[in-house]
């Protein structure tokens, strides 16, 4: 196997649900994959996150010597400062060819626009726009679900059981989320704030596609959750546009909002007709731009030989 090409590639893009590992050849074939669990450190600490990273490398590499692989790694949570500087150094302790490492954007930067203008709209557990023009990079949203105000998978979430609780204690309307909430959960309202609270965001963000489902059988509180949330995410939208001083520029949505394809339609139609036709939902998994990363560490004469 090694004898057939020059080098490996290897992409990892971990997050908070799971964690993704992929090994091509230098010529984009895949030779071995691996899915793992959560690698956010913020969330799983450090300990646990490189234990992540540590395992999926030998299962991805098994009998392929590290010196001859080109690796890099997009992990939520680590962007910058000491966490990038402990995800760095896992990586070098590999003994790859060449690594490095950096927050998830990085990965869905390269895979959705790879170098060129344009703006990627993270809709997820969270929410967060990042505007690229000539290479400059802008930032929109993205503090975290204590302060940002809408649009996320948690903000969606957190409005629907806002609705259910407001219905028990008549400080709201009835709405069928009440209904749908209990279905989902199968527990009281006493039972489930205990678990609220337990599980926190990313199991808040979870009750957010009640709020379409509701919606599409004509909810009015549901319907409201949506608009609220939309017009929250067409303004970090706008906002994120201005570096481009009014030209077009191609949208990138990404996350798992983005598998909801009424909610994307609705993002274009409160948009101008020009800049709602650029957005599009990212067709490749955020790991193919780790690999476009790893193939950024490979010296030039390596590619041309």
């Amino acid at each position: 196997m090694m004898a057939e090409r020059a080098y490996y590639l290897l992409g990892i893009d971990g997050g908070g649900t799971k964690t993704s590992f992929r090994l091509t050849g230098s010529t984009g074939n895949t030779v071995r994959e691996a899915v793992l669990g959560p690698s956010n450190p913020n969330d799983i600490g450090m300990d646990k996150a490189l234990e992540t990273l540590r395992s999926g490398i030998r299962t991805v590499l098994a009998d392929i010597p590290a010196k001859t692989v080109y690796a890099y790694a997009g992990i939520a949570g680590a962007a910058s400062g000491e966490n990038r500087e402990a995800v760095c150094a896992c990586m070098q302790e590999a003994g790859f060819a060449g690594s490095d490492a950096g927050g998830d954007i990085e990965n869905i930067l390269s895979a959705g626009l790879n170098g060129h203008d344009g703006m990627i709209l993270i809709l997820g557990t969270g929410i967060c726009a990042f505007s690229v023009k000539d290479g400059v990079r802008y930032r929109t949203g993205g503090w975290g679900y204590l302060l940002d105000r809408g649009g996320s998978g948690y903000n969606y979430g957190c409005d629907v059981l806002n609705a259910y609780y407001s219905a028990i204690d008549h400080t709201g309307r009835d709405t069928l989320l009440s209904e749908m909430v209990e279905q989902k959960t199968g527990m009281n309202s006493s039972q489930l704030l205990s678990k609220i609270y337990q599980l926190g965001k990313s199991y808040i963000a979870s009750f957010a596609p009640l709020a379409f489902a509701a919606a599409e059988l004509g909810d009015q509180i549901a319907q409201t959750i949506i608009s609220r949330n939309i017009q929250e995410t067409v303004r970090i939208i706008q906002t994120g546009l201005r570096p481009f001083g009014g030209k077009p520029v191609p949208i990138v949505l990404s996350g798992g909002l983005t598998e909801n394809r009424q909610l994307t339609g609705m993002i274009r139609e409160q948009l101008p007709g020009e800049t709602g036709n650029m957005i599009s939902v990212l067709s490749v998994s955020p790991v193919c731009g780790a690999l476009l990363n790893a193939e950024k560490l490979v010296p030039a004469q390596m590619k041309n030989e």
